[in-house]
């Protein structure tokens, strides 16, 4: 008797990629189309760095990853979730569940200590409380996340974030990104207000904590020597028909 066949295996889906732009276009209100991308695929876990001159709609390009702006042409995918198919409320829990945000303004209560700032992202998304508790506790995972920055936890995380300088202000902003393991941080300059020591501390960490939680990293930035840190490099001047058509 001849063996029986061997069961046919079947193919494993591809991984769902963490963001999918596709044919999107976004203008502000009165002004000319800014950006025009044809199309952009981030892998989920892949650290990629945006390179762009300023004005050239690097932020833009976050806003629409995260939902907080919404294109009026084609689709942006994040998670292979459709932002543009949910609405406000459902779009602003999705990013406290999935996003981890580095603002350009730092977004901080600058009542609130550096911890409770810290654990703003906690309090506002469930699975990511639930992650921190995993590290033995929120505030605990706050402190070791503050530490790591070169914020030791005795002396800066009870202060108000209005007493801190500027650079301690963007350190605690990127602890609060951190926290909780989010599926994907954008970071928008987070290197703008360190200096040479403090950056390398900071992109250490990043780098640690989002290998650690399989985390994406879209990292944008003008500096060019930044971009060697990183899986990739994704230049907008390339990949943007807008701003090449501006050129032309």
């Amino acid at each position: 008797m001849s063996p029986a066949p061997a069961a046919e295996r079947t193919p494993a889906a591809p991984a769902m990629p963490a963001v999918r732009f596709d044919d999107v276009g976004f203008a502000w209100r009165g002004q000319p189309r800014l950006l025009d991308i044809g199309e952009l695929t981030i892998a989920r876990g892949e650290r990629v760095f945006v390179q762009g001159a300023s004005g050239s709609g690097k932020s833009t390009l976050l806003g629409l990853i995260g939902g907080v702006l919404l294109p009026q042409a084609g689709r942006v995918e994040v998670l292979g979730t459709d932002l543009a198919a949910l609405g406000a409320s459902r779009r602003d829990r999705f990013r406290a569940d999935h996003v981890g945000f580095v603002f350009q303004q730092f977004n901080l209560l600058p009542y609130l200590s550096a911890r409770d700032n810290v654990l703003l992202a906690c309090r506002f998304s469930l699975p990511r409380r639930r992650a921190a508790q995993v590290a033995g506790g929120a505030a605990a995972a706050a402190d070791r996340l503050l530490a790591a920055l070169g914020l030791e936890p005795s002396r800066f995380a009870g202060r108000p974030a209005a007493e801190l300088s500027v650079g301690q202000q963007q350190r605690v902003a990127v602890a609060r990104a951190l926290i909780g393991d989010p599926e994907l941080l954008v970071a928008d300059e987070p290197t703008s207000a360190l200096d040479a020591d403090a950056r390398a501390a900071f992109l250490e960490l990043l780098f640690r904590e989002c290998a650690r939680a399989r985390t994406t990293v879209v990292f944008v930035s003008h500096d060019p020597g930044l971009a060697t840190l990183f899986d990739r490099t994704v230049r907008l001047a390339e990949i943007n028909r807008a701003q090449r058509a501006n050129m032309d």
